[in-house]
């Protein structure tokens, strides 16, 4: 843990600095278009792409904290890679945009109660959720490439290539056959 910490934090703390100035430009630049755009409808056009890219901006953060922790990318190319991923993968980054939105609402609707999971449940599993959706995506596109390009095989799948006699465990459910019981003729009491 604390290894991987240290690994990740500078980058970490590089994208915190992204998000703050990301983060003010939205909290001044959507109240300002929406009150320019209330004078002159034209200003719907620009109040429309700042929404876009604030929807945009948000998905990336799918994909920018995964490959911080398990790629070895510099931040341009995390950004980019984040940026295209969000495209690529867009049912897995609707999807996770969805369940967000309806945590957090769920939090707020249910505000003094809420207060009791707030400081554990709703960002564990937001990310959670997160990492379920959107890992597979980055594997997709940014790992396995690295891999096959360099013509290695991906240690994610090395379990595919372990030896049937090493497995520990293998799981043949569906061969076994159900075990059968004495039933008993009697009958249990009644209450009524």
């Amino acid at each position: 843990f604390w290894d991987s910490f240290k690994k990740n934090f500078k980058q970490g703390t590089i994208m915190g600095a992204i998000d703050i100035i990301f983060a003010i430009g939205f909290m001044v630049g959507i109240p300002m278009y929406k009150y320019w755009a209330e004078q002159n409808s034209m200003i719907y056009i620009p109040f429309v792409i700042c929404i876009s890219c604030l929807i945009v901006f948000f998905m990336m953060h799918f994909y920018i904290y995964l490959m911080i922790s398990s790629t070895n990318l510099n931040m341009k190319q995390i950004i980019k890679n984040s940026f295209y991923l969000v495209s690529l993968g867009i049912k897995q980054s609707l999807w996770s945009l969805l369940v967000s939105l309806i945590v957090i609402v769920m939090m707020y609707l249910f505000l003094p109660y809420s207060l009791f999971i707030l400081p554990f449940w709703p960002l564990s599993f937001i990310c959670f959720v997160t990492c379920f959706n959107c890992y597979p995506v980055i594997r997709k596109h940014v790992i396995q490439p690295y891999y096959d390009q360099r013509g290695e095989s991906n240690p994610e799948f090395a379990y595919k290539d372990a030896d049937p006699d090493e497995k520990l465990f293998e799981d043949r459910a569906a061969e076994e056959t159900p075990v059968k019981t004495k039933e008993s003729r009697k009958k249990g009491k009644t209450i009524s």
